[in-house]
């Protein structure tokens, strides 16, 4: 292959690169969100942890969502543990009977929303405050709603919807 063939193969191969990094964008602003990974558990949509944002009663969880699904997604119910620094979960609401190493949130409505086969950012505040010594969160959605015609619809289930899975 010549040099001028090489140079219109490498611009080529650029900008086929520039314009999938940019189809990857999130709906809130076009940046690059990283290819999750399906849950195991047959949701979906599937989340990673982005960061902790406020402090006190108004920290809150910036989470990247990814739907793999043909609908849009706009419910949810999202199990939740938290991770110490050295990757212990953290055990939430200590002396009380809902004492768990897990909590859960539903969640519902366009600001939630994730349109099918494509990536949003939320950030998930209120009941559910992380507690001030977690680094970390893994996050596993239980069930998943569809809207239809302004409705919240169900799509999926998992068996279990209040219990972290058992590996």
């Amino acid at each position: 292959m010549s040099l001028r063939g090489m140079g219109k193969l490498l611009t080529l191969s650029f900008l086929s690169s520039t314009l999938l990094f940019a189809a990857c964008g999130d709906k809130k602003g076009g940046a690059k969100q990283n290819e999750l990974t399906q849950q195991a558990n047959g949701s979906p949509v599937s989340a990673e942890f982005i960061e902790f944002t406020g402090e006190g009663d108004k920290r809150k969880n910036k989470i990247h969502l990814q739907n793999f699904g043909e609908k849009k997604a706009g419910g949810y119910m999202l199990l939740m543990k938290y991770l110490d620094e050295s990757g212990n979960a953290i055990v939430l609401k200590k002396g009380t009977p809902f004492e768990k190493e897990y909590d859960f949130t539903g969640l519902s409505g366009n600001k939630y929303s994730v349109d099918a086969k494509s990536h949003a950012t939320i950030e998930i505040a209120g009941m559910v405050l992380p507690p001030d010594n977690a680094k970390d969160v893994e996050l596993i959605f239980t069930r998943v709603d569809t809207i239809e015609a302004g409705k919240i619809v169900k799509w999926w289930s998992a068996d279990v919807t209040m219990e972290w899975p058992s590996k």
